[in-house]
């Protein structure tokens, strides 16, 4: 390593550092004033993987108690294999849980592997104040316990889906997909579910498949000339969306997050397209949007 290569690795440790430290106290302040709420999951079996059961949640915050029915299962891929489980909750109607805005589909993420609990919150939180239009899931620390036996603290996330994205229903190109493999040229030998290989999540791909447009951007990607690129892939993306992006995966090391843990969106009414990305894939799971025009 040369002595230029040195100086540069000097100069840059303690000002990631200064960021990292600056960013621990806005949070630890940011906290300070505000009770941190707690939902315990009653549930006489324990909480099971593949469909979601009925269950109670008990939601408590500064001294106010409200009893919510919902139904709960277990999520995750990679981290299924940890001792403690993320949840994918269901409420029976919404609700403004952690004075988040009121809805009924929410992720208890574990946070099993980032110890800091910041990586999540931060990055989300940094997204959306990027710009207006980079959308990202709004989230709170919130301690859980199930048949009041304490699990920990975990992170509540809005779950992403065509609510949470106000996608137009009456809109036909309105579309929703999940870790889209658009950014692999060869077709992958396995992916989640061989029957929707883009993982389409809006609308149901039964309803009306958007595989004909997606890869038609997949080709773009891939096949189109220089001129062509240049000129057209504004008509396909929103570039400040896209940068805003790579530049949180290169802040947070996210070398993972650049082909997958992302959500791909399109709405006409909105005019953009947008990519929700995976800012930290591998602590857990994506955390932003593409946005598409």
């Amino acid at each position: 390593m040369n002595s230029d290569s040195k100086k540069g690795i000097v100069s840059f440790f303690p000002f990631s550092y200064l960021v990292w430290i600056t960013i621990l106290l806005t949070c630890i302040l940011s906290c300070s004033d505000n009770e941190i709420a707690t939902i315990n999951i009653q549930k006489k079996s324990s909480i099971g993987w593949l469909n979601k059961e009925s269950c109670e949640i008990i939601y408590s915050i500064n001294k106010s108690i409200k009893v919510l029915p919902a139904e709960i299962k277990c999520r995750g891929g990679m981290s299924s294999k940890y001792y403690k489980h993320s949840y994918s909750l269901e409420l029976n109607n919404k609700y403004p849980l952690c004075n988040i805005d009121a809805d009924d589909d929410w992720i208890l993420n574990a946070n099993y592997i980032d110890k800091t609990f910041m990586r999540h919150k931060i990055s989300y939180d940094l997204f959306r104040q990027m710009s207006a239009k980079n959308s990202a899931a709004k989230c709170a620390y919130i301690n859980v316990q199930h048949n009041a036996v304490n699990s920990g603290l975990y992170v509540m996330m809005q779950e992403i889906n065509a609510a949470m994205l106000k996608i137009d229903k009456t809109d036909t190109l309105g579309m929703l997909f999940k870790d889209p493999p658009i950014f692999y040229e060869e077709q992958l030998s396995y992916v989640q579910d061989s029957l929707n290989y883009y993982q389409q999540k809006y609308p149901k791909k039964h309803l009306f498949d958007h595989t004909n447009y997606i890869e038609s951007f997949r080709d773009f990607l891939f096949y189109s000339s220089d001129v062509e690129f240049v000129s057209e892939i504004n008509n396909w993306i929103d570039i400040d969306n896209i940068i805003d992006w790579h530049i949180l995966l290169m802040f947070s090391n996210n070398c993972d997050g650049i082909m997958k843990n992302f959500f791909y969106t399109k709405s006409t009414q909105k005019h953009h397209s947008e990519l929700q990305f995976g800012i930290m894939i591998i602590l857990l799971e994506g955390m932003g949007i593409i946005h598409l025009i």
